[in-house]
């Protein structure tokens, strides 16, 4: 009961920094970003759904450097599905009045569901995925990353902090806080998952994946209210194709392991499910409540079913 109670303390602990840490990270990057001219899309698949996932990439490293793979792997999988039904739920529900879906917008979001729900049933087709696979993965990020720069730049209102040391101090804090958070959670989500007696990779995809998403809770939320609507779906979908290309790739690299899907095919399917499910709401050129109601019990079912 003692060894149930410290690991549950330190991953409450170590939660909490994660989220803290990666927060402070990410207003300060805005604050950075802030200076340049990019489209709004643009800004939110290449800034913020990559800075946003800095704790996922944290915990990848961390895991792969600690033989806690599937750890990672279910942070990864269960952030996507957190990313579309949880995040984009209740950043809809703050979205009063619906969100319009324009063309562009709905090119950019087909774009991103199909990659982001293909990666992972291709991958669980392969009975063995070898540490190379990390390559092609970071090249369809690096790859859509480019198509999706190639609009006219916009000027991009961002809320900021003071320009200057106070920001790269901010982000330096944040960075170390973040790093030290993330080692503490993978420990604790190891020893939860051993007294427990549950796998590393549902410890990752149900718990883990809600705290590594806390930065895009917050960001989509906020982009939401200032109907920032581009900037917020590119953050909130796009971190998905981020966790699924360049996170994934990154960690099958650190990792120099082979990683098995296959047993998990329950968590892929989910990430496919609650993808469609976004993209028949999007055809209709604006979604509003309902789809956050639907997207929302998409992801208690997920918490109940998935393995």
């Amino acid at each position: 009961m003692n060894q149930l109670s410290e690991a549950a303390a330190l991953f409450a602990l170590s939660s909490s920094g994660v989220a803290a840490f990666g927060y402070s990270v990410v207003r300060g990057a805005e604050a950075l970003a802030d200076r340049y001219r990019l489209d709004r899309f643009a800004v939110g698949f290449i800034f913020l759904s990559v800075v946003t996932s800095v704790p996922e990439l944290t915990v990848a490293v961390i895991a792969g450097l600690r033989a806690a793979v599937e750890l990672s792997v279910g942070d990864l999988l269960g952030s996507s599905v957190v990313n579309i039904t949880f995040v984009t739920g209740l950043a809809v529900l703050f979205a009063a009045k619906g969100v319009a879906i324009g063309r562009g917008l709905r090119a950019n979001l087909t774009w991103l569901l199909f990659l982001s729900s293909l990666i992972p049933v291709l991958l669980l087709l392969v009975p063995r995925i070898p540490p190379i696979t990390g390559l092609p993965l970071i090249l369809v990020f690096l790859t859509y990353g480019i198509y999706a720069s190639r609009s006219r730049p916009v000027h991009v209102a961002l809320p900021s902090l003071d320009a200057g040391w106070r920001v790269f101090t901010v982000v330096a804090i944040g960075v170390v806080g973040l790093v030290t958070s993330a080692t503490a959670l993978v420990q604790s989500a190891k020893a939860l998952s051993e007294v427990l007696g549950i796998g590393q990779l549902e410890i990752g995809a149900k718990l883990v994946s809600l705290v590594t998403s806390m930065p895009e809770i917050v960001t989509v939320a906020a982009s939401m209210r200032r109907g920032e609507y581009e900037m917020a779906f590119g953050n909130a979908v796009g971190s998905n194709l981020t966790n699924m290309s360049l996170m994934l790739g990154s960690l099958l690299l650190i990792a120099g392991v082979d990683v098995f899907l296959s047993p998990h095919y329950a968590t892929v399917l989910f990430v496919v499910l609650v993808s469609g499910t976004l993209w028949a709401f999007s055809l209709r050129g604006r979604i509003s409540r309902p789809l956050a109601l639907v997207l929302l019990v998409e992801y208690v079912a997920f918490l109940l079913f998935s393995d």
